[in-house]
């Protein structure tokens, strides 16, 4: 799957190795390649790929500089169907961390959207 996260106008972010997103299932995590970081108008863009499992209970977080942490339910289901271009823009509902030391995201209007490439 490939992803887009559009985070709020004027968020300053840290260099491109302290921007992580990672796919987790229960408690274990996987990173996902970021493959580009950009801006769209005022707001970044975080752009990436990773390889979805098949379970419905799956979540992507954020994680800027090291300290800084939101996680989200992905809301792709497994069998979506291959995209040629992306979905529409879905606003992030932040789901509470299983990491209590990290500190959540700034504050403001988070977005993301996904499209899968092709089945393993």
């Amino acid at each position: 799957m490939e992803f887009e996260i559009e985070l709020p106008a004027g968020t300053l972010l840290p260099d491109n190795r302290n921007i992580s997103v990672m796919l987790w299932n229960g408690g274990s995590g996987r990173g996902c390649k970021v493959t580009q970081v950009r801006r769209s108008g005022a707001r970044p863009v975080v752009a990436g790929s990773f390889v979805a499992g098949r379970n419905n209970d799956e979540r992507l977080s954020l994680q800027l500089s090291h300290f800084s942490e939101g996680h989200w339910k992905m809301p792709v289901k497994a069998r979506t169907p291959i995209e040629k271009t992306f979905g529409a823009w879905q606003p992030i509902e932040f789901v509470p961390s299983p990491r209590q030391d990290e500190a959540p995201l700034p504050p403001g209007d988070y977005q993301v959207r996904y499209r899968v490439v092709k089945y393993m």
